[in-house]
């Protein structure tokens, strides 16, 4: 992760281009976007948070709209099949999970919507918004009701670690 961020930091001499570059980075997101930019330069927390919410929104975008495309045209290509179906298997079982939990209800749309919001807003290895976008694409979600889920849960997240951030700070 520190790697990522120096990259960053070296090749973009831009805080906020920096900050929201950093939040659309898989597995750093804005976890160490927000630290990143209040801690190297300076940034106020709420600069760092809107940066790193924007830079995770336009990732959800993207995926949301790309992810189903691109996995099954790459499935089809012998170089990247193998890497597909690993992740592929690693969505579809978080993905099933939620199904499980969403038929049992009757309000299967807003079982799925809260289950991607708290999977995204809980700001742990492992979630983040190219875990939610990729799980909501595997749901089969709208893509409007996927976005504002990811999104939201992005938000809350970012407003943790910028909590956490600002505690550690003291």
């Amino acid at each position: 992760m520190q790697a990522v961020i120096d990259f960053f930091a070296q090749v973009f001499d831009n805080p906020y281009l920096s900050t929201f570059l950093i939040s659309a980075v898989p597995v750093v997101e804005l976890r160490g976007a927000i630290p990143f930019g209040m801690y190297h330069y300076g940034l106020p927390f709420y600069q760092a948070l809107l940066l790193s919410v924007a830079g995770g929104a336009a990732v959800t975008l993207l995926l949301l709209l790309f992810l189903t495309p691109t996995f099954s045209a790459l499935k089809r290509t012998r170089l990247f099949r193998r890497m597909v179906c690993f992740f592929e298997e690693k969505f579809a079982k978080k993905s099933d999970e939620i199904e499980r939990k969403a038929t049992e209800s009757e309000r299967s749309r807003f079982v799925k919507w809260i289950s991607v919001f708290v999977l995204v807003a809980v700001p742990l290895p492992g979630t983040g918004v190219w875990t939610g976008s990729a799980v909501a694409a595997f749901l089969s979600m709208k893509k409007r009701e996927a976005f504002f889920a990811v999104t939201l849960g992005n938000i809350v997240a970012g407003l943790l670690v910028s909590l956490i951030s600002l505690l550690l700070a003291l």
